[in-house]
């Protein structure tokens, strides 16, 4: 158990560092660790509680990468742990609060997604007042003007340069 948690700390230490490559790897050891525990003792909610910690680290990091659909199943994954040991014991306030967190995890994709759909519909038709002229619907513009307002031209073609790595 105590190696698994050394490569969690690497693995943590390493994303601070942006080597997010390393990081990957290293959280995969600690996930393949804590899955062995589990396997042997799948009673032991500490072990399961370290593997939904596991899934919502690298599904946070698949999302970082640009791996929406990688994190979207890590964070499905963690999710339902989450919500298992919430039903083994609702009176255990970390579990709830990992249960939170699962569902903000999956939060976290939808507004990604959204973002990203939004931003590319940006970029493509050549940003809100191309939008207002081609009769999108009405959110879609808000949406934008929003976009363009708070994180201003710029961010749009880093969003697009994020978009075409996606797409890689």
């Amino acid at each position: 158990y105590y190696l698994c948690i050394i490569h969690e700390r690497m693995g943590n230490v390493l994303c601070a560092q942006g080597d997010w490559a390393g990081a990957l790897a290293t959280y995969r050891k600690y996930q393949a660790g804590i899955e062995r525990l589990v396997a042997t003792d799948p009673t032991n909610t500490l072990w399961q509680r370290d593997l939904f910690l596991s899934f919502s680290r690298l599904g946070v990091l698949a999302l970082a990468q640009g791996q929406l659909w990688r994190g979207l199943r890590a964070f499905l994954a963690g999710y339902s742990l989450a919500r298992g040991l919430r039903k083994k014991d609702r009176t255990n306030i970390v579990w709830k609060r990992d249960f939170r967190i699962a569902v903000a995890n999956i939060g976290r994709f939808l507004l990604w997604s959204c973002v990203l759909t939004w931003v590319a519909l940006a970029v493509f038709s050549g940003g809100v007042r191309s939008a207002r002229q081609h009769g999108f619907h009405p959110a879609a513009t808000i949406v934008l003007a929003a976009i363009e307002s708070v994180l201003g031209a710029a961010a749009v073609h880093l969003a697009f340069s994020f978009l075409l790595r996606l797409r890689m």
